[in-house]
């Protein structure tokens, strides 16, 4: 009897020595220039005795999750040192959005992490993550806190950009473009928030500073406040592309997320990322060449305009004027009744630098598209329609069209109409033509 009691004591003594050694509240570092409030109740996480850091249940397989809210002024951020034993991914969303992923290589030594965000309340979340293996494994996350951001940035915003972005990111930073780890199986992120008063678009490009060791092994998915909105995989991916985020008024999020699974490593680049402000402008023309004289009733030059709506009947002097319009995102011609598009009419180079133009709506009365006449562009969402008779030589190539459906009352499709086309995921061929000129299809996935 005197060894159960004692037992009793010695276990009833260790309990309460256990449970005082994870009941230590976390203490804020001094340098917190705002309190944070953690949600313990709903987490299996727990604050160490040391009152500064807090830990993950070990887990084999699966995941674990933290959250906090917090408050933040302008120029502020989430600062945290991180480690983790064993293998295992840690992903930080803010209001649900992910703008950080830190891959099982990179948490291997504990480092500190700092998250941009704008003003008002946030929500934060640490969601460990582990695939199965032979030994279970934990997260820690060291001196939470919140401090100024800091004021070393290297990446240079395009002088076109028109909108502040906050980048949260611990990729390597340089002028012009963010340098992504090294990763062989998993995912890494960065993410951007920006804030925006009327329809307006980010343009980022992928692996153009001259990455051309880029793996054809990974994917990239890009989210705007997540919902995914792009995915170039391995055998879409073109050093020479924009790509595009349209987004309403008001405060977004948007993330990088690259993707990949394989016995090498490999790493990406995303650079030149800007937004510009693209409202639509739609001008109903009383007659033939008055586009520019409708358009100056809404902005005080025609260069300015970035998002058009035409309809009614064109000529000459329409189109020089559409010319004129460099930064020109989206052109919908659906409403006009031209028969033709003209010979390197949308060329993306020299005198012609349509380098934003990534949408074009076509009217059921065109005939013809002439040579060239999107090629080198980043169009990717356009409309073939059925009334088109002739498509001239390499009229899309080394484009990113996505779509082309050819209306079985063609006549004519010239040489490498669609060569180089890596974005093209669905075609077909006119039955109305019997022979398939060279390379009408060359080189498209």
């Amino acid at each position: 009897m005197k060894k159960i009691r004692l037992l009793l004591t010695l276990f009833i003594v260790s309990l309460c020595s256990w449970q005082s050694a994870w009941a230590t509240e976390y203490v804020v570092p001094e340098w917190s220039i705002a309190s944070i409030a953690f949600d313990f109740e709903s987490s299996e996480w727990v604050v160490n005795d040391d009152g500064i850091s807090i830990k993950s249940p070990s887990i084999l397989g699966g995941e674990k999750s933290l959250s906090a809210n917090f408050t933040a002024t302008t120029g502020q951020c989430v600062s945290f040192e991180y480690d983790r034993y064993w293998y295992g991914e840690l992903l930080i969303y803010i209001d649900n959005n992910l703008v950080m992923s830190i891959t099982p290589d990179q948490g291997a030594t504990r480092k500190e992490y700092s998250i941009n965000v704008l003003p008002g309340s946030h929500s934060i979340t640490w969601l460990f993550k582990k695939g199965q293996s032979e030994n279970a494994g934990y997260a820690t996350i060291y001196n939470i806190g919140i401090k100024e951001q800091s004021q070393n940035l290297k990446y240079v915003v395009p002088n076109w950009s028109e909108y502040p972005i906050i980048f949260n990111t611990m990729w390597e930073e340089y002028a012009y473009f963010f340098h992504s780890p090294k990763i062989t199986q998993g995912q890494t992120s960065m993410s951007a928030t920006v804030s925006v008063d009327s329809e307006a678009t980010l343009v980022f490009e992928y692996g153009t500073t001259g990455s051309s060791w880029v793996s054809n092994q990974g994917d990239l998915r890009v989210y705007l406040d997540g919902v995914l909105t792009e995915t170039v995989n391995s055998v879409e991916y073109n050093h020479n592309c924009r790509y595009f985020v349209e987004m309403g008024p008001g405060t977004h999020t948007i993330s990088w997320t690259y993707e990949r699974n394989n016995a090498t490593s490999s790493s990406i680049d995303i650079a030149n990322i800007g937004v510009m402000a693209t409202p639509q402008i739609s001008v109903n023309l009383l007659e033939p060449g008055s586009l520019g004289t409708e358009i100056l009733y809404q902005v005080d030059h025609v260069k300015k305009v970035r998002n058009l709506k035409i309809t009614g009947s064109m000529n000459d002097d329409d189109w020089a004027k559409i010319q004129m319009m460099p930064d020109l995102f989206k052109i919908d011609l659906s409403g006009t009744n031209i028969k033709s598009i003209a010979s390197e009419c949308f060329y993306n180079s020299g005198n012609n630098p349509y380098s934003f133009l990534h949408f074009v709506r076509l009217p059921e009365t065109v005939e013809t598209i002439g040579y060239q006449a999107f090629a080198y562009s980043n169009v990717d969402d356009i409309n073939i329609p059925s009334s088109l008779k002739t498509l001239g030589r390499e009229a899309f190539s080394l484009s990113k069209i996505r779509e082309a459906m050819l209306p079985n009352t063609m006549t004519t499709i010239e040489y490498g109409a669609f060569q180089d086309c890596r974005f093209l995921r669905k075609a077909n061929f006119p039955e109305s033509i019997n022979l398939m000129p060279n390379r009408t299809f060359d080189n498209c996935i």
